[in-house]
């Protein structure tokens, strides 16, 4: 089997900066799993649409193709391809395309939930982008804010138009093409120009979502130049969780959705070889992502206290490590060494921080892992238990069973007939 791989960029495997790293990830993660599942995958790293590669040599030599570019390809190159296609996180391709999407309302619906529980109730969302994955995240936003019971008040909904109408479609140009093509300088003159008129309309929003950490990284810069007190004045919160800097905070400041782009290639590359395989129905394939609220200072109604903070960051870094490396039996050890806690005093950290012992909650993420990876996919059972950490099959079943109800197999038989 061979599949091509094609996204926007250039070297795939060259050291990206920080602001470049999603499709990075995304790449790496596919290419990781094809290497799992022996499948040859060859990568087109193309400068724009334009220059993607002719159908008839797609057709030709690939038993399928993997797309992950910011806005989809012309519905006309789609059609004369004649194999399977699986877009990754791309909302506006053709309707009946198979697609492995980040689960933007679930993501919008979680930080407006959390922002709401946490007191606030004017809030608004700001973006710069007119790609189809922020289009969705602000239509996302203001369903839920209506569905919460919250006011969407339109000045306080910020995209590219309201960008426009504030600087000129010229000014507004350069956001458009935001860390791509033009200077960090021109760029950040322009934002804090559009923030300015944002922010002059009135009494400003008590929180901000925005569509993605990067800007809101860039929002906290002018925040600190205006004397806007991130969160006294103004909470923020972003989406991605690609561990942005915020001085004299760190990378463990911004209150954000976690998404694991590796994750997200790795699965993509699944599903589309379960296509090929021909153990899926070849259109109309569609599976989400699960995504985690990362909660942290940016939001917090009242500032912490010291030891809240070194709370919050030590729960986040226990969350962000058993998340990434949960099928490895000795992390307890390792997040003691990693933090220069005692065994016994991060157990009880864990377990003031979870509500149950940290076996257990490890326990809880290995199980919820499993259970979206055999309702997604359709890798064998023993596969997918081997992968989340449980080298004991029976024991693996044991534990699903307690949870869910049902064997692993019984589950996704249950799943596949709903």
């Amino acid at each position: 089997m061979r599949i091509a791989y094609i996204t926007l960029g250039g070297n795939p495997f060259t050291v990206f900066s920080q602001y470049e790293i999603y499709p990075h990830l995304c790449l790496v993660g596919a290419h990781e799993q094809c290497m799992r599942m022996k499948i040859d995958c060859d990568y087109y790293l193309v400068p724009s649409r334009s220059a993607l590669p002719s159908v008839a040599e797609l057709n030709k030599r690939y038993d399928g193709i993997l797309l992950n570019l910011d806005d989809g390809v012309s519905p006309d190159f789609l059609k004369r391809l004649a194999i399977p296609i699986l877009a990754i996180n791309l909302e506006n391709i053709a309707t009946g395309f198979n697609h492995v999407n980040i689960d933007d309302d679930n993501c919008m619906r979680s930080v407006v939930t959390h922002l709401k529980e946490t007191g606030f109730t004017r809030i608004g969302f700001f973006s710069v982008y007119t790609f189809s994955w922020a289009q969705a995240r602000r239509r996302f936003f203001v369903n839920n804010m209506k569905a919460l019971g919250l006011t969407v008040d339109e000045r306080w909904i910020g995209d590219y138009d309201s960008a426009k109408r504030f600087l000129g479609s010229a000014t507004a140009s350069i956001l458009k093409r935001i860390c791509i093509k033009e200077t960090w300088e021109d760029q950040t003159n322009v934002l804090e120009q559009l923030f300015d008129a944002y922010l002059g309309q009135g009494a400003p929003p008590e929180a901000l979502v925005f569509a993605n950490d990067l800007i809101a990284s860039f929002f906290y810069q002018y925040a600190q130049k205006r004397n806007i007190r991130i969160p006294g004045d103004i909470a923020i919160a972003g989406t991605d969780d690609l561990g942005y800097d915020f001085p004299p905070h760190g990378t463990s400041f911004l209150t954000t959705i976690r998404h694991d782009f590796s994750e997200l290639g790795g699965l993509a590359a699944q599903v589309l070889a379960e296509i090929i395989r021909k153990e899926r129905p070849p259109e109309g394939q569609r599976v989400m992502l699960p995504m985690r609220l990362i909660v942290r200072q940016s939001t917090a109604r009242h500032a912490p206290t010291p030891a809240e903070r070194a709370d919050m960051a030590l729960k986040n870094e226990i969350v962000d490590h058993i998340d990434r490396h949960c099928n490895d039996e000795k992390q307890l050890h390792y997040l003691a060494h990693m933090t220069g806690y005692s065994l016994s005093h991060l157990s009880g950290k864990c377990r003031r921080f979870f509500g149950m012992p940290f076996k257990q909650y490890l326990s809880e993420v290995r199980l919820a892992k499993a259970e979206f990876l055999l309702r997604s996919t359709k890798q064998p059972v023993m596969d997918i238990a081997f992968g989340v950490g449980y080298t004991n099959h029976s024991s693996f079943a044991t534990l699903f069973n307690r949870k869910y109800g049902c064997s692993p197999s019984a589950y996704r038989t249950r799943m596949l007939s709903s």
